[in-house]
């Protein structure tokens, strides 16, 4: 077999990249302390140690920013204040792992790293410029603490405007709000659900705060509906309103408001707050620090370095939070990058996708899918906070924060070759192991040809290189360091410091790349925590805004989340905005952590639509990832994960002196292949180390003491980054795919194909039933041919009924019966419960469930053609019975084929119309061709020529033809009622024979891909005979 792997061709790259650089480099930082292991003599080569960094401006400016409380410890050492050798260890140990990261992490932090752009040029080019910009803003803690305090303010909240939360939903008399963190700045996965009672009063304050509403306005017109309610008392249902965070003031900024204390003090002087004693000196001040806010972004690092302590001493005069500001800078760096690096970053892209654990999708999504289908069927439109709803809907997929958890990953065959790979590279000493094309073909669990490509994603590498001389001869490497959901992910919140022209280039690809049918709109939401509202922040980038959990005013290109619907076209799920008839895919433009961090309804809205393409990351290692040491994975230029080393306390025993336990360490390395300069990853951070200086041994010392077990992993040399004169470095590249998404076969999203929340016949209260008959499958025939007609005499008069093989995962069959009237329920279900019991004693069935009737009226048409396809399922069972019924019959496919050849006629309007459909769309994919004297038997029964001959000849071929008579009457009546619909015709007619096939035969693409073979093969030579007629 010819092994096939996805290239540079699968993605472009967008020519707008973000360069994340560390502003120092090892060059420029001091050298690093000499400790002897000697409590006394270290604990003065520390303090010299100490005083020595501090009195670079670049480093202590960034540490009193990334930590002020360490700053404050290592005076104290260096004053003298604190010599006992515990304490002047532990704030030196931290020290170094600042400064390590100050010049070995490029991921934006404070002062120490920053970004710029970086473009494609037609040769290499950098210029380091010195005029690096810090821009402050409010901290996400300091402004929700100051907004909180305001909020309880009551001469205040008259003024402001409110408006309902759009995730609370109605459970029973509870009006429910979800996802509220414990503690504002706690760990945002311990989430609880608030409740109140959902009065009449709460009900009514939450219709008339739909959209904004002034508070005072509010209580007005609540108080002329409950007119015996006193004003207090309205005030103090509006307050639990509030606090529970079923409405929200406008005194929160949505996520796509940048500065966030501006729209505070706009917002206050809109409600007159210089006029309200109460919140009037806040007020000043807040205008006095924004006012110095906006003054400092206009300065260089040293001025505005001068003037923050002093700001954020007066910030913390008004509030006592934490971090009152957050800090992100603009480096004075202009690159340029030649062609050949964006091409292997594509090619990198193209392999991380074949090379994916999940190449169709997440498995906990695929469920969801399979749930969807199987409760809505195709093209019925659920509106979301119906479907997500956990005791009338599905709720969400498993792993989110109140939904199932994941089941553990079974191990595969991709697992066991991993395994087997890296302890063959342990065995044999390698450190490398090269990505062929057939290892990667091995790998690779779905096939590169069937493998659906993310739309589009963010790429994170770095570029080692010795200079950019190198750069254009093509001698470079390129390491994956990360992969993004999406575009706009890892740079939405810089975009801000990027300018304009790179937000409207990244704007322009998203919406002028081949999206199909569907439109993209920017997803915006605040954090589970407040803290982490800094870095949820980035400006509306695309046109139309979904708003979740926040308070956004109805404005032209606001999409609200009551207008959102999903439906399924059997492929995939889809996403609607019903009001404006498109399908939407929504882009979230920050990198915070989906799973705990975020609303899950924002998650949710987020996932949806990439929800059947490959989940692109860096390289999973799966099972393998936990052994004692992973190769590195190379492809020519591109490192594709590099080599990786797990230790633990038992591997390194700290009971030694230092010195000791560094030469431990040296012979560690040597044994294991351990290089000097290493990441140390503990959970989401990484900490560069040289691990030939035996302060970074000390550090790692004190982590393995923790109990911890550290994942390291190689770290290029500082000759790598020779390019960029020595500045470790990431560069970010946005792709976007360049195979053309699968356009739906679903009709424009209307409100007519919109279900009421009580979608479904539940049995004794509806007309319909379902009865799952659960057994071996190969008893399902003799049940439907010698059982089912007894039960069917045993019913009221006039049930209407219909049968279809399935399986749940369990196979089974499910008998749908149409009563007269509810009333019938219990008669009906005595005599199926007495008809299955007789069953059971024969053993020919397992297990009875009696269910609710789920039907499809998105994929038949709607409520009024519905009624048309049951009839023509009803019709189909009993034709199906019949030929079931026959001592023999010719080969099930061939009939199966004849079967297709009839309901084809049927809707077509004429044979001719027929055969020329079942020529253009019967077309399906075979791995193999079916057997010679089933394709002939198919020929000769499925030709409709007089009257069926072909089939008429054999024994029960008559009795068969004679039983499609009522289908092909219903077939018709049916066409006829679907005129006035958008359905795709193409595809009604094709689902009718894919029912047809599962009724027949059961579920099996591959057999129904037989069937629908024969019929083209039998619709190709009724078509040739008929050219050769005279």
């Amino acid at each position: 077999m010819t092994a096939m792997t996805l290239d540079h061709r699968t993605y472009r790259p967008v020519n707008a990249l973000m360069l994340r650089s560390c502003l120092l480099t090892t060059s420029t930082i001091p050298a690093w302390p000499q400790l002897t292991g000697a409590d006394a003599s270290d604990v003065e080569i520390w303090r010299t140690w100490m005083a020595t960094v501090l009195q670079q401006p670049s480093i202590s400016g960034a540490l009193d920013h990334a930590s002020p409380d360490l700053t404050a410890r290592i005076r104290a050492v260096i004053d003298g204040h604190v010599t006992e050798h515990r304490k002047v260890a532990s704030a030196g140990l931290s020290l170094v792992q600042y400064v390590s990261r100050f010049h070995g992490r490029a991921t934006p932090f404070g002062l120490a790293a920053g970004v710029s752009t970086a473009v494609v040029g037609a040769a290499a080019a950098v210029r380091l410029g010195r005029d690096h910009r810090a821009t402050a803003r409010a901290g996400a803690s300091w402004l929700s603490a100051v907004v909180e305090n305001l909020e309880r303010t009551p001469e205040l909240r008259p003024h402001l405007y409110v408006v309902v939360n759009n995730t609370v939903t109605v459970r029973g008399d509870r009006l429910v709000v979800p996802f509220q963190p414990l503690q504002p700045t706690g760990n945002p996965s311990h989430t609880v659900e608030m409740s109140l009672r959902h009065t009449t009063a709460v009900q009514l304050a939450l219709e008339l705060a739909t959209e904004p509403i002034r508070w005072d306005d509010l209580a007005a017109k609540l108080g002329a509906e409950f007119d015996a309610a006193t004003g207090e008392q309205i005030d103090q249902l509006l307050t639990q309103l509030l606090q529970t965070k079923a409405l929200l003031t406008n005194l929160h900024a949505p996520a796509t408001t940048v500065d966030a204390l501006q729209h505070l003090v706009d917002v206050l002087a809109s409600a007159g707050a210089s006029g309200i004693n109460a919140v009037s000196p806040v007020f000043r001040q807040l205008q006095g620090i924004q006012r110095d806010l906006i003054a400092h972004n206009q300065l260089d690092l040293s001025a505005s370095s001068a003037i923050r302590p002093e700001l954020g001493g007066r910030m913390t005069a008004l509030s006592s939070a934490p971090r009152p500001l957050a800090v992100d800078t603009r480096a004075d760096i202009d690159v340029a990058q030649p062609a050949a690096v964006l091409r292997e970053v594509s090619a990198a892209a193209g392999l991380l996708t074949q090379l994916s654990t999940s190449p169709f999708g997440p498995p906990a999504w695929t469920r969801y899918a399979q749930a969807f289908f199987e409760r809505y069927g195709i093209g019925t439109l659920v509106p979301v906070l119906d479907l997500v709803d956990p005791d009338s809907g599905l709720g969400f997929p498993d792993g989110y924060l109140t939904a199932t958890p994941e089941p553990a990953r079974a191990i595969t065959d991709r697992d066991l070759q991993l395994l087997t790979l890296a302890q063959t590279a342990a065995v044999d000493q390698l450190t490398e192991i090269e990505l062929t094309p057939q290892l990667v073909d091995q790998l690779s669990p779905g096939g590169a040809e069937r493998i659906a490509a993310a739309r589009h994603l963010e790429l994170t590498f770095q570029l080692h290189a010795a200079s950019t001389a190198a750069l254009d001869q093509g001698a470079f490497e390129l390491a994956v360091t990360s992969v993004s959901r999406g575009i706009g992910t890892v740079t939405g919140r810089f975009l801000p410091l990027l300018g304009a022209t790179y937000r409207n280039q990244l704007a322009d690809e998203l919406i002028r790349a081949d999206v199909g049918d569907v439109l993209r709109v920017q997803l915006s939401a605040p954090p589970l925590a407040a803290a982490d509202a800094h870095v949820t922040r980035s400006p509306k980038v695309l046109p139309d805004v979904i708003g979740v959990a926040e308070h956004r005013p109805a404005a032209a290109g606001t999409i609200p989340v009551s207008d959102l619907a999903v439906a399924t076209d059997g492929y995939q799920l889809r996403l609607s905005s019903i009001s404006r008839g498109r399908w939407i895919e929504p882009v979230l433009f920050n990198a915070i952590e989906l799973r705990s961090h975020t609303p899950a309804l924002a998650r949710f809205l987020n996932e949806l639509p990439r929800a059947h393409t490959a989940v692109v990351t860096q390289f999973d290692w799966g099972a393998a990832t936990q052994l004692p040491y992973l190769p590195r994975l190379r492809r020519g230029r591109l490192i594709i994960s590099p080599a990786t080393w797990r230790i633990t306390a038992t591997d390194l025993p700290a009971e030694t002196g230092l010195q000791a336990w560094a030469q431990r360490l040296t012979e560690h390395r040597a044994q294991r292949r351990i290089p000097v300069r290493v990441l140390a990853i503990r959970g989401d951070q990484r900490l560069p180390l040289d691990l030939d200086q035996i302060s970074h041994a000390a550090v790692l010392r004190a982590d393995l003491a923790r109990g911890r077990t550290i994942t390291l992993t190689e770290q290029a040399s500082a000759e790598a980054f020779g390019w960029l004169d020595g500045h470790t470095h990431e560069i970010v590249a946005p792709l976007i795919a360049t195979t053309p998404p699968r356009r739906t076969t679903l009709p424009r999203p209307g409100p007519q194909h919109v279900v009421a929340p009580g979608h479904g016949h539940l049995p004794a209260v509806s007309c319909w039933m379902t009865i799952k008959l659960y057994g071996h499958p190969a008893r399902q025939d003799e049940i439907l041919t010698a059982h089912l007609p007894r039960l069917l005499g045993e019913l009221p008069a006039g049930t209407g009924w219909w049968f279809i093989r399935y399986q749940d995962p369990q196979p089974h069959l499910r008998l749908r019966l149409q009563l007269n009237s509810p009333d019938e329920f219990g008669p009906a279900t005595a005599a199926v419960s007495r008809w299955a019991d007789s069953l059971r004693q024969q053993r020919l069935l397992r297990d009875l469930l009696i269910a609710p009737y789920y039907a499809e009226p998105g994929r038949w048409g709607g409520e009024a053609a519905l009624a048309g396809a049951e009839r023509i399922f009803a019709a189909d069972s009993q034709a199906l019975l019949t030929q079931l019924s026959q001592p023999t019959a010719p080969a099930r496919q061939a009939v199966t084929a004849a079967n297709f050849v009839a309901i084809a006629a049927a809707f077509t309007g004429s044979t001719e119309a027929a055969m020329q459909w079942l020529t253009d769309h019967a077309n399906a994919e075979l791995d193999q061709a079916p057997p010679r004297d089933v394709l002939t038997t198919a020929v000769r029964i499925a030709d409709p020529t007089n009257d069926w001959a072909g089939l008429s000849a054999t024994g029960p071929g008559l009795a068969i033809v004679d039983s499609w008579t009522s289908r092909d009457h219903a077939v018709r009546s049916y066409r006829t009622a679907l005129e006035h619909t958008e359905l795709n015709l193409d595809e009604v007619l094709m689902s009718l024979l894919h029912v047809h096939h599962i009724r027949a035969i059961g579920i099996d693409r591959t057999d129904e891909s037989h069937c629908l073979r024969l019929a083209r093969a039998a619709a190709l030579a009724w078509t040739a005979r008929r050219k050769t007629q005279p």
